[in-house]
C-alpha cells in the first residue's frame, strides 16, 4: 500500500521486482536500518521504505565472433557464445583460435568488454580477419609465372597465365613435384603458403624427306629431344647423295621439318679402243647423265674404211650415239674394213 491508518489491518508487504536483480527485502533506511517485512495494525506515522537488491550471477550475454570473408570487406558471424555474470559486472571477451585467422583488435566494430545488462542485451563482438598467403609457380622449365600474393586462407584462386615451354604441351597444375594430384581453380582453396608445379606432355614431330627424284625415303616421327637416326640414304641413277638441306638435326627439334636430298652429277669416263685408228677430237672422254645426245664422230685408218663403234671388242652393239640420260662408264671400239686397192700395169708398149 502507498497509505494506511491506524485501524489498517496489518499489513504484509510484497517484494518489489528488478530486472537482473534479487529482492533483500524492505528497510526503513537507505543503507543500515532495519528490515520491514510487514505494517502492523495500530501502526503510526508516514514511512519511507528502501527496496535493497542483490545483482543476479547468471544475467546472460553474448560474445559473438566475426570472420573475415574470402573477398570483400565483409565479415560473416562465425559463432556465438552464450554466457552470464553478474548484472552490472564488466564482462571481457576471450578471443577464439580459428586455423586460418588472426583476431583484429583494430577493427572499428570490436566490443571486447562492456557492462552486463540487466535485461541480457550486452552483446561483445571480435573480428578476425583470414591470414593471407603466397602461391607461386613451379613451371618445371617453362616460361616463369607470377605468383598470387596476399591469398585469403580459405579462398580459391583464378588460374594463371598458361607458361609455355618449347616442344611440351602445358597439362595443368599440381600440387605435389611428383604431379599425382591435379589443382583445381574452381573448388580447391588455399589453407597455407602453397607452390604449384606445372605438368608438361611431350610433342612429337615429324621430318619429311624429299629425295629431289632420287628413291624414296620414309618420315621420321618421334618426340622433342629425342636422338634423331639418319635414314638409308636414297639413291638416284647418274648422281651421288651429298646430304640434306637442311641438315639432319642431332636431336628432334620442336617443329616439323622437309628435308631436300642435294646430289652430285657423276662424271662417266668414255674409252676409246681405235684398233691402230685416230679418234675424231670431237668425240668426248666424259659425259654426265644431264650431257645433252652425243652423236659420235668416226674414227680415222690409213688403209680402212670405219664401219662404227661397238660396245664389245666382238660382237656386241653398234653404237651411234649417247642419248641424253645415259649413265654409266662406257669402251668404245673401233670397228674397221680394210680397203681394196688396184694396181694398173702399164707396160710401156713391151709385153
Amino acid at each position: 500500500p502507498t497509505t494506511y491508518t491506524i485501524e489498517t489491518s496489518d499489513v504484509t508487504l510484497a517484494p518489489a521486482t528488478r530486472t537482473g536483480y534479487t529482492f533483500d527485502g524492505w528497510y526503513d533506511a537507505e543503507t543500515g536500518g532495519k528490515l520491514v517485512e510487514s505494517i502492523p495494525k495500530d501502526s503510526t506515522g508516514d514511512m519511507v521504505l528502501y527496496a535493497r537488491w542483490t545483482a543476479n550471477t547468471n544475467t546472460v550475454y553474448k560474445v559473438e565472433h566475426y570472420q573475415q570473408d574470402v573477398s570483400g570487406e565483409g565479415y560473416t558471424l562465425s559463432g556465438t557464445d552464450d554466457l552470464s555474470g553478474s548484472t552490472e559486472a564488466i564482462a571481457t571477451a576471450s578471443a577464439k583460435e580459428y586455423a586460418g585467422f588472426t583476431e583484429n583488435m583494430a577493427h572499428a566494430d570490436r566490443v571486447a568488454s562492456g557492462t552486463i545488462a540487466p535485461d541480457g542485451s550486452l552483446v561483445l563482438r571480435l573480428y578476425y580477419d583470414s591470414d593471407t598467403f603466397d602461391v607461386t609457380y613451379d613451371s618445371n622449365g617453362g616460361s616463369p609465372v607470377a605468383a598470387s600474393a596476399g591469398v585469403r586462407y580459405g579462398s580459391t584462386i583464378s588460374a594463371p597465365g598458361v607458361p609455355s615451354k618449347t616442344g611440351y604441351t602445358f597439362g595443368g597444375w599440381f600440387k605435389e613435384a611428383g604431379l599425382t594430384n591435379a589443382w583445381s581453380f574452381e573448388i580447391d582453396v588455399v589453407t597455407s603458403a602453397t607452390t604449384l608445379h606445372a605438368k608438361w606432355t611431350v610433342n612429337s614431330y615429324t621430318i619429311t624427306f624429299d629425295s629431289n627424284g632420287g628413291s624414296e625415303v620414309e618420315s621420321i616421327t618421334q618426340d622433342y629431344g629425342t636422338a634423331v637416326t639418319a635414314p638409308t640414304a636414297p639413291t638416284k641413277t647418274g648422281y651421288t647423295f651429298s646430304g640434306w638441306s637442311p641438315a639432319i638435326p642431332e636431336t628432334m627439334p620442336a617443329e616439323n621439318m622437309t628435308l631436300t636430298a642435294q646430289w652430285t652429277v657423276v662424271e662417266y669416263s668414255i674409252t676409246y679402243d681405235l684398233d691402230d685408228g685416230t679418234n675424231d677430237a670431237a668425240n668426248p672422254t666424259t659425259y654426265t647423265i644431264e650431257t645433252s645426245d652425243v652423236t659420235l664422230a668416226p674414227a680415222t685408218r690409213i688403209g680402212y674404211t670405219f664401219v662404227g663403234w661397238y660396245d664389245a671388242e666382238i660382237g656386241g652393239n653398234l653404237v651411234e650415239s649417247i642419248p641424253k640420260g645415259s649413265a654409266g662408264d662406257m669402251a668404245l671400239y673401233a670397228r674397221w674394213t680394210a680397203n681394196s686397192y688396184t694396181v694398173t700395169l702399164d707396160a710401156q708398149e713391151g709385153a
